[in-house]
Parts: structure tokens; C-alpha cells; sequence
């Protein structure tokens, strides 16, 4: 599947893309509010500055993907790869981070982690 595949799928009533692989993809700015992209691969993908609120990202592969400016409130990143990833001025607010591996992500201070759960499974205040 390719992107403009994914967007009129999505735009189409379409929400379920689990283990779809778009590593590399360039989804800037999308409005994929609600997308279930369970298990996919999309490291080294451009998602800076979409909207991802509510996604279901568990078990999916960002490694080095550009979250910056992404919108991924109440988000479940629940066991998910971010190695690498950017993540300045991402919007995390009660987004589901338990068990996602997070190793040298890049997050600034204007990034929002309010009632986040993070990877140990404590909750951000």
C-alpha cells in the first residue's frame, strides 16, 4: 500500500491499516484522526505535524520516524518502537506509552506528556 492508497481508504470510512508497511512514507500533516496502524512499519517515515490523535500506533515500528509537531493525544504507542525518533513539540497528552522502547528520542520542552503513561507504566502529571 502506498500513501495515497492509505488517505482515500481513510478518507473513504477506512480506519483498520494494521501491519500495513509505509516505511519511508511521507504523511506530513495528515489527518488520520482514529487510524489503526496496530503492528506497522513506519520507520523513517514523515509524520511531523499530523494529526494522530486516538491512533492506535501499538506495536508499531517508528524507528527514526519525524513525529515533530505531531498531535497524538490519547494515542496508544503501547509497546512501540521510537528509537531514534523525533519528537519535539509532539503532543503526548494521555497517550499510552507502557512498554515502548524509547532509547534517544529527541523531546523538547514545548512537548505535552500531561497524563501520559510512560514506558515503566507511571503515569506523567
Amino acid at each position: 500500500m502506498n500513501v495515497e492508497e492509505l488517505v482515500d481508504r481513510y478518507i473513504a470510512g477506512e480506519r483498520d491499516f494494521s501491519g500495513v508497511f509505509l516505511a519511508g512514507a511521507n504523511l506530513r500533516g495528515a489527518d488520520l484522526n482514529g487510524v489503526m496502524l496496530r503492528g506497522a512499519n513506519l520507520s523513517f517515515a514523515n509524520l511531523r505535524e499530523a494529526n494522530l490523535v486516538e491512533a492506535d500506533l501499538s506495536e508499531a515500528n517508528l524507528y527514526e520516524a519525524d513525529l515533530r509537531g505531531t498531535i497524538l493525544r490519547n494515542a496508544n504507542l503501547t509497546s512501540a518502537i521510537l528509537w531514534l525518533a523525533e519528537l519535539l513539540d509532539a503532543r503526548l497528552d494521555r497517550a499510552n506509552l507502557q512498554g515502548a522502547k524509547i532509547a534517544t528520542v529527541q523531546l523538547s520542552r514545548a512537548a505535552s506528556l500531561s497524563g501520559a503513561v510512560m514506558p515503566d507504566g507511571s503515569k506523567q502529571l
